[in-house]
């Protein structure tokens, strides 16, 4: 590999490195800076957008932390050729390029102050042809389609993430959020958009126009920066004292059609989340723009696809949960910004559960748990064995995709668990406190964690949040002369026993009941009197994640439900004798009625077998009996 490439442009060098006192971390690797970049203000000229070629000054308003010998700014750029830098209006000669395991082995940049000053404004003037990751799914990056140049803020299979390092330098690294002013200068035919409102369009010279974008006083992640430029039509959303809603549709009628026909609900969905959150828009503006490829989130202008939005339309779908799910960012990714991407569940689970809030909203309670249900049929059967059962919380480790489906699916599903468990009141009032707390800065998952306090234990996040998988259970149901016994057992894995809530009803002769069966043990059993004939168990799903893989009742304390296993007799003195019909390599464990094992035997079995059992006390016990392809449970009776 080779890690350098450089270009020596005037005085302006650039070194390599490998190692220095300050790295500037990776995407999944947060180190707090010296610095604090409060602004960014770039002015960009684009004479011809489909070369997607690029002449650019960036203007970077930072603050030190501390003044000291060791500063140093970071930053970084992507196929782009620097022309000159200036620190405080001195021209600055040399750049350090530093790459290491802590920065996860992606390349950055870095300057050194030329004076003690506590502020600083830094210049680089800078040029060349945008690009884009690149790759099978090329998303992140800038691209040009269908007469239209844009930028999208991340990638999926970089090794870098956050993707505003195609067009402009910067600390490209979610945890310093910084205010915006982009200039940009395009011919008099097109014209530019960028994130918040527009200032000022001004007519200069040689058919050029100069659009001029601000943010204000609200501050975003690099990421969540972009532009478009093109034949745009403006689309006013009527938005009744809400932020207004702008639409930019590539300038044709079916667009314009399409784009008034299925965003005309955002206000609504703006009024769903600020009721829910008891949160209002956090922002001054909020628009969406069609292009070849989305959706983005970008901070106030979202990415969306064309080809979706005129399908969606087509299919007169005004619900547009993508519509939805994109707004909910504002709140949750955007106000709300995790440090690094090891908790992108933070942005992409609450984008998921804000889609249901606002189907609660449109559609009632009811029909919010029914989509719930079917998300998480998909997960379990689908997204999680494809996806290695990967965490939540630092899923990278085990994926490739920046962005895998379980972070929307699984994060989604157990925000809406949380607010199973805790109540309407407690999850809402909580939420609201997480974005008062962390509005216009950084979170992570420990901060969640600390919101929500003594209102879930911490082996519920350990679960769901930092581990993997889910439980697959065996549930087996039978009676005796006095009670009835429902036996939960999940099944070993790779991962963990898992603590849940199993909800079914207990089907007698006469009645049923609901019963709420507390999971906390591998083998867990249920055990209560009875005066009728009990039937089994139908299983009720919730929220939680767990798969049953077979649900089997005995007639009997003598019926098997694998024939090639025989217990010789189910009272025992001494021996326990099995008999196994078919050659396998089993394991027999002995638990008790409470779930205890006090006896694990495996082994490759043929033919019958004698467990002395002259250890255990007095008393009624299961005996589980597995292989590959051979499962039995019984119950046996210690004299």
């Amino acid at each position: 590999m080779n890690m350098i490439k450089y270009l020596i442009l005037s005085l302006l060098i650039i070194s390599s490195s490998y190692a220095q006192t300050n790295d500037a971390g990776g995407p999944h690797n947060y180190i707090e800076q010296q610095f604090d970049v409060l602004e960014y203000s770039p002015v960009i000229t684009i004479e011809d957008h489909k070369s997607k070629f690029i002449r650019g000054e960036v203007t970077i308003n930072l603050e030190w932390k501390s003044i000291s010998d060791d500063n140093v700014f970071n930053f970084h750029y992507e196929d782009l050729s620097i022309d000159s830098v200036f620190y405080d209006d001195e021209l600055i000669d040399e750049i350090i390029l530093t790459t290491n395991s802590v920065t996860e082995g992606i390349l950055y940049y870095s300057i050194k102050p030329t004076n003690q000053n506590k502020q600083a404004t830094i210049r680089m003037k800078y040029h060349g042809t945008m690009t884009s990751e690149g790759g099978s799914n090329d998303w992140g990056g800038v691209h040009y389609s269908q007469g239209i140049l844009y930028a999208m803020g991340v990638g999926f299979f970089n090794d870098y993430v956050s993707c505003t390092r195609h067009w402009m330098p910067s600390f490209d690294l979610p945890s310093d959020k910084a205010l915006y002013t982009g200039t940009f200068i395009v011919p008099d035919s097109l014209m530019a958009i960028s994130n918040g409102k527009l200032i000022s369009k001004v007519d200069t010279l040689d058919g050029m126009s100069k659009y001029t974008w601000t943010m204000g006083d609200d501050v975003a992640a690099t990421y969540l920066l972009t532009f478009a430029i093109g034949k745009f039509a403006e689309v006013d959303i009527p938005s009744e004292g809400k932020p207004p809603v702008k639409l930019y549709m590539y300038d044709n009628q079916n667009s314009i059609a399409s784009g008034k026909l299925v965003f005309k609900l955002v206000p609504e969905m703006i009024t769903a989340f600020e009721q829910f959150f008891d949160y209002d828009y956090p922002f001054e503006t909020m628009g969406y723009y069609a292009a070849s490829k989305g959706a983005m989130e970008h901070q106030t202008l979202v990415t969306m696809s064309q080809s979706q939005i005129v399908g969606k339309a087509n299919a007169n779908d005004t619900m547009y949960s993508t519509a939805a799910h994109e707004l909910g960012h504002q709140w949750f990714g955007n106000l709300v910004t995790p440090y690094d991407f090891r908790d992108a569940w933070l942005n992409e689970g609450f984008a998921v559960f804000t889609e249901y809030v606002w189907i609660e909203s449109k559609l009632g309670k009811e029909k919010y748990r029914e989509e719930l249900m079917k998300l998480r049929s998909t997960y379990i059967n689908t997204t999680a064995a494809a996806e290695q059962h990967i965490p939540l919380y630092n899923f990278h480790r085990f994926s490739k995709n920046n962005y895998p489906p379980t972070i929307y699916q699984k994060g989604g599903l157990i925000l809406a668990l949380i607010r199973d468990i805790v109540g309407d009141e407690v999850f809402r009032t909580k939420m609201n406190k997480y974005l008062t707390t962390y509005e216009n800065a950084n979170t992570t998952t420990e901060q969640l964690i600390a919101i929500f306090g003594d209102a879930l234990p911490q082996t519920f996040w350990d679960t769901w949040v930092y581990g993997r998988g889910y439980p697959e259970v065996d549930i087996t149901t039978f009676q005796d002369d006095d009670n009835g016994y429902v036996v939960v057992a999940q099944r070993e894995n790779e991962f963990q026993t898992y603590k849940f809530e199993l909800n079914y009803r207990l089907m007698f002769d006469n009645e049923n009941k609901n019963q709420t069966h507390k999971i906390t043990k591998a083998i867990d059993t249920l055990v209560f009197p009875r005066s009728n004939y009990f039937k089994g168990v139908e299983i009720n799903d919730n929220l939680y994640l767990y798969k049953v893989m077979s649900n089997n009742r005995l007639t009997s304390v003598e019926e098997e439900f694998d024939s090639s296993i025989n217990l010789i007799s189910n009272v025992i003195d001494d021996e326990l004798e099995i008999n196994f019909g078919k050659a396998a390599n089993y394991t027999i464990e002995i638990v008790t009625l409470v779930g205890k094992k006090v006896l694990i035997e495996s082994g490759d079995y043929y033919g019958t077998i004698n467990i002395n059992l002259s250890s255990l006390v007095a008393g009624t016990y299961f005996v589980y009996i597995r292989s590959n392809d051979y499962n039995t449970m019984k119950k046996i009776i210690v004299r």
